[in-house]
This record gives structure tokens, C-alpha cells and sequence, in this order.
């Protein structure tokens, strides 16, 4: 049984009874049924699940008769709904992966999918109960002008449609009506962090993967490992946990015998991603109350990363995303990055309105497209100098200076990463 731990404040404790039961779900037949909680409560737990993107995962706690007479009507239905939002999802996206790959076959184009789906159909018993909001594919730079002709020509459009290859990792989000968003990528990671992964090494190494019936070309079991740990510790700073969180354990529990452990940790140690993905591996064993395999362990040991820190990580993950606790984007920013161009780019995107930004999707459909820029600009410069852009919950209530360790972890891990960059004649 499953129930609230009221000792959490009251943002976390709904957040983190939605990621139990998403973990009982996963990794127990049958699911914990979730238990003693007020109609309040239970829209509470549904509304953090759906902000989680976990709402199709904590389904299945409430399907049993015993569960459905204590769940309100309500929540019922908005977990039912999501999980029928979930299947449909995912025949909208099996039918864009076949058509996808086949176009970019016929034109000769190497495509290698990413992520989203591919986690889902690999690592997920019910791939409908992963949370898919678009489809990344990566291609090699010489082919991106080529890609993004096969784009257009099956009816995506991209705004701004960019002149030349943007600084980050991917292109615009390629948009169509009735499908997911598709995101062209030519690097797994943005050329400014401090770590990254070789593409040349994880082109050769990369596997072809039976998905929705069709063969594609997927990066390996130690490649998708790192990829993950990366994504979460480096890409999003623990931030935007999930459904990410999820994939790193199920690559862990699913493949734990199949993994090549010690080429994990290799690839790792040369993209300079090992203080990353080992981060990532402990944090989400924390969250999720998932103890890793002595394998996992063993290539990738907690060391220093100590009880405040996983628990500073467990907060930053769980707790609602409109908590104003650590020191403005564009000083993180400037210490995450290095050298002039880089911190330059990081000034700019706080300070100025970015072209994806001014791109919304609905900018040209509604009045939001002459108010919205003006509400983002004034939220960018918010966040700039440190300011709340609307009314959000106390740090306080998250115990104050929490990201202290998160801080302190950050810098010793960019350190980390660019020194064996250096070593290695990466920079």
C-alpha cells in the first residue's frame, strides 16, 4: 500500500507518492494500490503526475476494484484519460518512426533515433505509459541540409526555418498538424557543455533495434546509458527528472547482464561524462528507492557523493517547478560555460529573446503572438537578475539553501569533465 509521507511539505509529498506508485507500476505485479488519501489529496497526487508526466504510469494503481472505490470520479477519469492519451500518442508516433525512416532510407540519409520512443518500446512493459512529446533523430552535420528537405517534403515546418546550423544540438523543432514535434539533431549534446559524447565512436557502435515492427538504427545499451545519465545530470541539471529518470532505470534493471559495464565506464571517462552519469545513476537509485545492481555499483561508486546531495538532488527533482530557490540563470550559465563565444551565447539568450522563443506555436494563431514575447521577455529578465516573475512558494518551505551541495557538485563535475577534455586535446 501506498500512501502520502505527510512528514514531506506539502509541494514534494503529492510528487512523491505519484513517483512511488509510477515505480511500483514499473517494477511490481501487481501494482501497490494507493491508499487513505482526501478527494484534495487524490487531485493533488493526479495533478503532480500529469505535471511529471507519470499520470499513465500511476494508472494502473487504480484499476483494481478495491482502488476504484476509494478514488474520486474524477481523478478516475483524468488518469483513465491519460493513459488513453498515452495509446494514442503512441500509434501517432510508430506510424511518423516508419515514415521517417523510410524517407530518410529512400533519400540515403544514416537517421540514428533517440530517446522518446525508442526508450518506450525497448525498456517499457506498456510502451503507451511512457510520456512521448516528440521524436529526436540524429544525422551526421553533412546530412542535416538533406534532412531538412525530407522534413518539408512530409509536411513539418519549422519556425524560424534557420539559415545555418544553430550552436546548440539540434535544429528548430519541425512541427506538423496531428503528430509529434520532430527534432533534427547533428550532436547528441551542445558543443559548449563540458561534456559530450564522440559521434564518430557512437556511429560505428550504434545497433539496429526492432521498434513498432521496423528496424531502426539506435545508439547502443552503453551509449543510451550515458546518453541518459548525461541528459539528466548535464542538459536539464536534474530539473526536468522525468519521464528520464524512468529510462536510466530501466536501462539499469532491464539490461543490467547485457551491459558491457567496463565500455560503459570508457565511454563515459572519454566523453567526460563520468562524474555525470555516476550522479545521475545514484540520484535516481535515491528518488526512486531502487538500489543498483553491485555491477553498476562497481563501475560507477557514490565516493563523494554524500547523503546531502542526494537528498538536495531528491528535492530539486520532486518539488514543484515554480520554486525560486537558486541564484539567477545567467550566473549559472556564465559558470557552467567556458571561454568567450560560450559565455557570450549565455549573456545573450538571458538578456534577449531567442528566435525559438519568439516561434511559439500558437504565435500566429492568437493574440498570445503580439503579447507573448512581451510576457517572456519580461519573465527572461526576471529570472536574470534573480526575481520572481510571479508569485511562487518560499524557498524556505524546501529548506532554504538546499542547492548548496547541487552548486558545489556542478562545479567540481564541469571542472572535471573539461580537464579530461584537455587531457584528452578535446579543447
Amino acid at each position: 500500500m501506498l500512501s502520502l509521507d505527510r512528514d514531506l511539505p506539502d509541494g514534494m509529498a503529492a510528487a512523491d507518492l505519484a513517483v512511488r506508485a509510477a515505480v511500483s507500476s514499473l517494477f511490481e505485479t501487481p501494482p501497490a494500490r494507493i491508499e487513505n488519501l482526501a478527494e484534495a489529496e487524490w487531485a493533488r497526487v493526479a495533478a503532480e503526475a500529469k505535471r511529471l508526466g507519470l499520470a499513465a504510469l500511476i494508472h494502473p494503481s487504480t484499476e483494481t476494484a478495491a482502488a476504484q472505490a476509494s478514488v474520486p470520479a474524477g481523478t478516475l477519469a483524468q488518469l483513465r484519460s491519460a493513459h488513453l492519451w498515452g495509446l494514442h500518442t503512441l500509434r501517432t508516433a510508430r506510424a511518423q518512426l516508419a515514415e521517417l525512416d523510410a524517407s530518410f532510407r529512400e533519400f540515403g540519409v544514416s537517421a540514428l533515433f533517440l530517446k522518446g520512443p525508442v526508450a518506450a518500446e525497448e525498456l517499457y512493459p506498456d510502451p503507451a505509459r511512457r510520456a512521448m512529446t516528440d521524436i529526436d533523430l540524429l544525422v551526421r552535420r553533412r546530412d542535416v541540409r538533406v534532412g531538412r528537405k525530407i522534413l518539408r517534403s512530409l509536411g513539418y515546418r519549422a519556425e524560424p526555418e534557420p539559415g545555418r546550423l544553430p550552436s546548440s544540438k539540434h535544429l528548430p523543432p519541425y512541427v506538423r498538424v496531428e503528430a509529434l514535434r520532430v527534432e533534427l539533431h547533428f550532436e547528441l549534446f551542445s558543443t559548449d557543455r563540458p561534456a559530450g559524447v564522440d559521434l564518430d565512436r557512437a556511429w560505428t557502435e550504434a545497433r539496429t533495434s526492432n521498434v513498432a515492427g521496423r528496424d531502426l538504427t539506435v545508439l547502443s545499451k552503453e551509449d543510451m546509458l550515458v546518453h541518459a545519465g548525461l541528459h539528466l545530470a548535464q542538459e536539464h541539471g536534474f530539473e526536468r527528472p522525468f519521464p528520464g529518470s524512468f529510462d536510466l532505470a530501466l536501462i539499469v534493471d532491464r539490461w543490467v547482464g547485457e551491459l558491457d559495464w567496463d565500455r560503459a565506464l570508457r565511454i563515459a571517462d572519454e566523453a567526460g561524462a563520468y562524474p555525470y552519469v555516476r550522479c545521475a545513476l545514484h540520484a535516481v537509485s535515491h528518488v526512486l528507492g531502487r538500489p543498483l545492481p553491485r555491477v553498476a555499483e562497481e563501475a560507477f561508486p557514490p565516493d563523494d557523493l554524500d547523503g546531502d546531495l542526494l537528498e538536495a538532488l531528491r528535492t530539486i527533482m520532486l518539488m514543484p517547478l515554480d520554486v525560486s530557490a537558486g541564484p539567477p540563470s545567467l550566473v549559472r550559465e556564465w559558470n557552467a560555460r567556458r571561454g568567450f563565444v560560450p559565455k557570450a551565447r549565455a549573456l545573450a539568450q538571458a538578456l534577449l529573446l531567442t528566435a525559438r522563443e519568439l516561434a511559439g506555436d500558437d504565435r500566429a494563431r492568437s493574440l498570445r503572438g503580439v503579447f507573448g514575447p512581451v510576457t517572456r521577455i519580461a519573465r527572461r529578465a526576471a529570472r536574470t537578475v534573480g526575481i520572481a516573475a510571479r508569485r511562487r512558494p518560499a524557498a524556505s518551505d524546501f529548506g532554504g539553501s538546499f542547492r548548496q551541495p547541487v552548486w558545489d557538485w556542478q562545479a567540481r563535475a564541469a571542472a572535471e569533465a573539461r580537464g579530461e577534455k584537455r587531457r584528452r586535446g578535446g579543447s
